[in-house]
């Protein structure tokens, strides 16, 4: 069925509650809304289904009509009950035949949007499907940490999620490990993650879960080794990671290395004598990392084939992370003392110190606007904990309050 100017046909579901669901629940907010956007569609693309899915729930199906004008499309499933749901987009042309097709996990929130932006690629006739929530709200993961000790030895630590406000925080992993160094991907529904999963104290392997916490599965196998600091590409296809699996240094070698988001094609990219780690990407696909040469730590710069490397800064700097759109790159340096959070363009002009803080700060995450950035920090006299503040700086406000000691955020975008 065809609907004029952007009417959204319902599947109704009648008499919903989530008793007996999983999901992220806020007491008295028990369903969400997911709505979807859809620009540029190519001019033989007259329509989108769309259909969300859960066990024990009858499927909801949503058609929207591609405005003329603007060969766009948008619609809301209203009272969606919170938790995981499947949502299979198709985008059909005007003999109902399915050109485009995506499919995806999305998180519905108690109380908020989840908002699903929509991208057809002519060349592959898939959907690039990435979900935000909330319109101004986002998930960031975090860790946190318990100095009693993990069954491997050293600390142990649990993932969780929040929103960008810190509410509805929610515990993704409870098994005694080390697990650490979260990073969301894209489109929202993974979190790729460093983990000490093995008996070896030392060694530690990258895994990605569905963002509830369920559907884990290993990327990296060697037990012998340490791969970590997950980061994902923008378009969601590939990770890049630290490994010493290349020892040419003690303790031990560190390089940047990249795989296919499934784990598969492990590249090395960076190769040389030197310690090499915390790669991070840009959206046009190069990626900035930290380099340890000649006793000093800073940040360089490489494309993702390995070639044109160079440096950026030149007086300390690591954990670098680069803004959604290009524009920054944040990063932790001791330059002034006490470790901070600056930030520098990609080109090496406009460093500034954004924390002045007697307390240590690390870790520092963009949201998906590049309007604000998450970081971990053991300011007001408290554990270490996670905070936000504006991209320059100002607003500092602390996200979580954990009884024990929290960080290494990692924001969606």
């Amino acid at each position: 069925m065809k609907l004029a100017r952007g009417v959204v046909a319902l599947g109704l579901l009648l008499g919903l509650g989530c008793h007996g669901h999983d999901g992220i629940v806020e007491p008295g907010l028990q369903v969400g809304k997911v709505t979807l956007s859809l620009t540029n569609a190519p001019a033989q693309i007259t329509r989108v289904v769309a259909t969300l899915s859960r066990q024990g729930y009858p499927d909801l199906v949503i058609s929207l009509a591609v405005e003329d004008s603007t060969q766009g499309a948008t619609g809301s499933f209203t009272d969606v009950p919170v938790g995981t749901w499947h949502l299979v987009v198709e985008a059909l042309d005007a003999s109902n035949v399915a050109r485009f097709r995506g499919e995806t996990d999305v998180q519905v929130v108690g109380g908020q949007t989840s908002v699903v932006d929509l991208e057809l690629l002519p060349t592959s006739g898939s959907i690039r499907i990435r979900v935000r929530w909330g319109g101004t709200l986002s998930l960031i993961a975090f860790v946190s940490f318990d100095s009693t000790g993990s069954e491997r030895g050293g600390p142990e630590g649990d993932l969780y999620t929040m929103l960008s406000d810190g509410s509805n925080q929610r515990r993704l992993t409870d098994d005694n490990l080390l697990d650490f160094r979260p990073a969301i991907s894209p489109d929202g529904t993974k979190v790729a993650f460093q983990t000490r999963h093995d008996a070896a104290f030392q060694f530690e392997n990258i895994w990605v879960m569905s963002t509830d916490g369920t559907a884990r599965t290993r990327l990296t196998t060697d037990s012998s080794v340490i791969d970590g600091t997950p980061v994902w590409s923008h378009d969601g296809l590939k990770i890049a990671f630290m490994s010493t699996r290349d020892l040419h240094s003690s303790p031990e070698g560190r390089e940047i290395y990249v795989m296919n988001a499934d784990g598969t094609g492990q590249t090395r990219v960076t190769n040389n004598s030197y310690w090499d780690d915390d790669p991070t990407w840009s959206p046009d696909g190069r990626i900035a990392f930290r380099s340890i040469r000649g006793g000093a730590s800073n940040l360089w710069i490489i494309d993702a084939d390995g070639s044109n490397e160079h440096p950026l800064t030149t007086s300390d700097g690591g954990q670098p992370a680069w803004s959604p759109d290009g524009q920054w790159i944040a990063f932790v340096s001791t330059q002034d003392g006490t470790p901070d959070i600056y930030r520098i363009r990609p080109d090496g002009t406009g460093l500034a110190r954004l924390t002045a803080d007697a307390a240590e700060e690390s870790k520092p995450t963009w949201s998906p606007t590049s309007a604000q950035i998450a970081f971990a920090s053991r300011r007001n006299n408290v554990s270490r904990q996670v905070f936000r503040m504006d991209s320059n700086g100002g607003n500092v406000v602390q996200l979580t309050a954990l009884p024990t000691d929290t960080g290494e955020p990692g924001w969606r975008n």
